[in-house]
């Protein structure tokens, strides 16, 4: 399942990191003071949740933890570099996927409008989900004519593999001898799911308005009311008890969102506000964030565009400490 998990997220952090250096919209993040409480929301609140892009949310269990979103048509449309780069980046880190969509009629960045990176209440749980316009029929005709079998299931068309061969459907940079864990993929009209097989299911089962969606699980709803949905890269996270992946991932953490957002080509800013278990966490992960900082400036050739970025981010990042609260802001 590690690997499983790896093949995933490399592949989401690398759009994510091209996201943070390209991503276009203007900000307009709910003040954290507007937050709702958890046993109500406004009329205007409960509006935004079911306007775009947070509509998109009705696959999304209420039981999840986590989720980002690259808004990849707006970065697409910033220029052709940007839009060649996304191409690239997941060409390199899922062949096979891009061949099968490409093949399929589906382009990222044209047809496929968005990704999410979703992490359900499991540290197993974790699933893909490509957003769009798009009739599914050619992908799953693509996908049988590989000798794949689709069952139909919740409005959707799922497939589903106990075993999968990794050079089958899965990225270059697994290792020798990776195994990939059970693996599902659903096709809906406008929808590609990839994940574990009960994050996939529980999805199916929200989308068709069987289960809950995460726009009712309140205290990610507050990450989603006060963080920049109009960003081209945004994230929330919210852990529920000791063994979530949030405090798995960064020591103590129980919750989290961040926006990047640039007004202009070339002026935006990146912001992050994490909450933690105790004073001595969050003060640990602000001085790891700044040692992160500067590994990254470091590694990066300055001349390039994305060392020219992490340069700018470094040299400009505020980072606070406030007992349990970290936040910090860094220009793009």
């Amino acid at each position: 399942m590690r690997e499983w998990q790896g093949a995933l997220g490399r592949g989401a952090l690398l759009i994510l990191l091209l996201g943070l250096v390209a991503c276009g919209e203007k900000t307009s993040a709910m003040p954290a003071a507007e937050t709702p409480a958890p046993d109500g929301l406004t009329d205007s609140q409960r509006d935004r949740l079911h306007a775009a892009p947070l509509a998109e949310l009705s696959f999304v269990p209420a039981e999840a933890e986590a989720l980002v979103r690259i808004d990849l048509g707006s970065l697409a449309e910033r220029d052709a570099q940007t839009a060649q780069a996304l191409v690239f980046v997941f060409k390199a880190q899922q062949p096979v996927a891009s061949e099968i969509l490409e093949r399929a009629g589906l382009h990222v960045g044209r047809e496929l409008r968005a990704v999410y990176f979703v992490i359900g209440a499991k540290k197993d749980q974790v699933m893909l989900a490509g957003i769009g316009d798009f009739d599914p029929a050619a992908l799953a005709e693509e996908l049988g004519r590989r000798g794949e079998r689709g069952e139909p299931h919740q409005g959707a068309t799922l497939f589903h593999w106990s075993a999968p061969e990794v050079g089958r459907f899965g990225a270059t940079d697994l290792g020798e001898g990776a195994a990939l864990g059970p693996t599902s993929i659903a096709l809906a009209h406008g929808l590609i799911l990839v994940g574990t097989p009960a994050l996939v299911e529980s999805a199916l089962a929200s989308r068709a308005g069987k289960h809950k969606d995460v726009r009712t699980h309140a205290p990610l709803v507050q990450e989603l009311l006060a963080v920049d949905v109009s960003a081209a890269v945004w994230g929330v996270g919210h852990a529920s008890g000791a063994d979530s992946w949030l405090p798995g991932v960064v020591a103590g953490a129980e919750r989290a969102r961040f926006h990047g957002a640039l007004v202009d080509r070339g002026a935006g800013t990146l912001q992050l506000e994490a909450e933690f278990r105790s004073a001595e966490a969050a003060a640990a992960f602000g001085k790891q964030l700044g040692e992160l900082l500067r590994l990254g400036a470091a590694l990066a050739p300055a001349s390039t565009p994305l060392g020219k970025t992490l340069a700018r981010v470094k040299s400009s990042a505020k980072i606070a400490v406030e007992d349990r609260t970290v936040r910090a802001v860094a220009s793009l």
